[in-house]
């Protein structure tokens, strides 16, 4: 995955229409805004909780497999919001965050393979401001 490459997953993976309407869906089914935080609260803590885990299985299982997973889940949890419209229901739609680990640890390693694994940072610098320009898009 060159860096170029791994640049416009990270946008295509955040161009959802669903970014500028996920509060307003939440507070349209019944969540208090309080509720809404919590449930921001709780996508944050798992993407933290999770980073290292999915790195991990990403090492010992396959990091296209990680990532096909983790992609999956999220089509999933997008399903889950659909099924029901209750907190427990959006709660369990932000278990998406498999695919941090596995993400970082892909681009670390094809950088490696070329040679330029000390361009890391830039890369991912680049790749995190192309994520909030497609969730800018989207919205």
């Amino acid at each position: 995955m060159c860096a170029l490459r791994f640049i416009a997953y990270r946008g295509v993976r955040n161009l959802l229409p669903i970014h500028p309407v996920h509060t307003l869906l939440f507070r349209s089914s019944g969540p208090s805004l309080e509720q809404v935080s919590l449930l921001l609260a709780i996508w944050s803590v798992t993407v933290v909780l999770l980073e290292i885990p999915s790195g991990l299985l990403s090492d010992r299982w396959s990091r296209k497999g990680m990532l096909v997973f983790a992609s999956l889940l999220k089509m999933g949890c997008f399903l889950i919001w659909m099924l029901g419209s209750t907190f427990l229901f959006y709660a369990l739609g932000f278990a998406e965050a498999l695919a941090s680990g596995a993400i970082e640890t892909s681009l670390y390693d094809s950088l490696k393979l070329e040679e330029n694994h000390t361009q890391f940072e830039q890369v991912y610098g680049r790749a995190q401001a192309t994520t909030t320009l497609c969730v800018g898009l989207s919205c």
